[in-house]
């Protein structure tokens, strides 16, 4: 009886501007087999190898795997796709809890171990060597046991030791029924590991060498026992669920910024700055300080925050944990809430040091700091929310850094000046009828664009 291919490719082709990359590419790759794909520099085997893994759409042919969206799907490539303020062992539970691994902790000192780090489970990312990051990157990898792993030229970074332990976790994998595929730029990494060696010249694949499909024995050698990847885990194949998924990405960009505190540290100096500036400035031209208090509370957290909101996006994309992100089913809707709870707490965070600043600054009044903390609380939300949306529009765009405040503030002009009014009449004493239509037009900026931002990002990010 035929064995289906885990994978089947036909007709694929894609170009860069002039260039054809791929020219109707047909492969199949079968459950249990280790493929190599040879190719110099530039041949497409990293374009081929991220279409294969739905990360990037074919400009022409369709790929199809053999259990459509419950297919478990793991790449690594040039990045390691990981997070570099976390450690090692964070980075591991974090995917393990987004591939919704039974036991979060436990499968991911397993993956550290089959990887030779699990004498350095809490080193932060950042700090391991070249060749070690490589390590952890291939323990997330494997660490979920999926279906298809496709590796970009895996072995470039690693030493003796680590090529053997990813030759062992490899060999663990095709005898649990798992299909590898791998670029290489020579033989020279096929010999002793491939079924199938294929080699991708002027986007066709040229030609198909080796011993042909071998059949692996399903039981490990005692040689293999004790450092090959465990047994395929219980893993979820649907979905995480948009609440958790929202709670694991929030959670890990708060332990990210309180670790290498790289935003609110920045972001306060140069808020509070912004704020010291305007406050000398205006003092010299108006006696009434606290009339244009508001207006630069506002000018002076927003510019702050919208600093921010670039970087914690960045991140996700410049070391493509992106697409490893993607390839755990995360839903593009739960990163977006995640990203924005994140956003909103830490200028909100901004927010409540600002205030008894500007009490000083601006000659207000010392119970005005609840008015403006309370006024932040409502127009922060819809700040954060067209942010994030806007900074994932621009994440890869060139001049990213100044497209971002171009694109972003003329869509918060109705919420700064709503939240400008608001502010103001709550520094005055005013009651709260009168701020009522303020109030509402911040609060329906905030549903619109949680709403937006939850129903677009999952394109955003489907286009990165």
């Amino acid at each position: 009886m035929p064995i289906e291919p885990a994978c089947t490719a036909r007709d694929i082709a894609h170009r860069f501007g002039r260039v054809r990359v791929l020219d109707g590419i047909d492969l199949d790759l079968l459950p249990g087999e280790c493929v190599v794909l040879n190719g110099a520099n530039g041949s497409g085997k990293t374009t081929l190898l991220r279409i294969l893994a739905g990360l990037l759409h074919p400009q022409r042919g369709t790929v199809a795997h053999a259990n459509g969206r419950s297919m478990r799907v793991a790449f690594v490539g040039q990045a390691p796709g990981l997070y570099a303020e976390l450690s090692t062992i964070e980075n591991l539970v974090l995917f393990a809890g987004l591939h919704r691994l039974a036991e979060p902790g436990d499968a991911a000192a397993e993956a550290l171990d089959a990887f030779g780090l699990a004498h350095r489970p809490g080193m932060r990312t950042r700090t391991l060597s070249r060749g070690q990051q490589q390590r952890l990157a291939l323990a997330r990898a494997f660490m979920s046991a999926p279906d298809m792993i496709l590796l970009d030229e895996p072995f470039t970074a690693l030493d003796t030791s680590g090529g053997e332990l990813l030759d062992r976790a490899i060999t663990a994998a095709c005898a649990n029924g798992g299909t590898v595929l791998f670029a290489a730029h020579d033989d020279g990494h096929a010999r002793g590991r491939a079924d199938r060696v294929l080699t991708l010249a002027d986007g066709r694949l040229r030609s198909a060498a080796g011993p042909g499909r071998t059949v692996r024995s399903p039981e490990p050698t005692a040689e293999q026992d004790d450092v090959a990847a465990p047994p395929r885990p219980a893993a979820g194949r649907g979905g995480l669920g948009v609440p958790r998924g929202a709670w694991l990405i929030a959670q890990k960009d708060v332990r990210t910024e309180l670790r290498g505190r790289e935003l609110l540290p920045a972001l306060g100096v140069f808020a509070a700055l912004c704020g010291t500036v305007l406050a000398y400035a205006f003092s010299d031209v108006t006696p009434d300080l606290p009339r244009v208090a508001p207006g630069a509370y506002w000018v002076a957290l927003l510019f702050g925050g919208t600093l921010g909101l670039g970087r914690m996006i960045a991140a996700e994309v410049d070391g493509d944990a992106l697409s490893a992100l993607r390839l755990t089913g995360l839903d593009g809707g739960a990163l977006f809430l995640g990203k924005w709870a994140a956003a909103t707490a830490f200028t909100l965070a901004i927010a409540c040091v600002l205030a008894p600043l500007w009490v000083a600054l601006f000659a207000l009044r010392p119970g005005d700091v609840l008015g403006l903390a309370a006024v932040a609380a409502a127009g922060v939300p819809g700040w954060a929310a067209a942010g994030v949306l806007v900074a994932g529009i621009s994440a890869t765009a060139r001049g990213r850094e100044v497209l971002l405040p171009i694109l972003l503030f003329p869509l918060l002009l109705p919420l700064v000046l709503a939240a400008v009014r608001a502010t103001g009449g709550a520094l005055a004493g005013a009651p709260l009828t009168d701020l009522g239509p303020a109030l509402a037009l911040m609060a329906a900026y905030d549903v619109i664009f949680c709403v937006v931002g939850f129903w677009l990002f999952p394109v955003v990010v489907d286009s990165t």
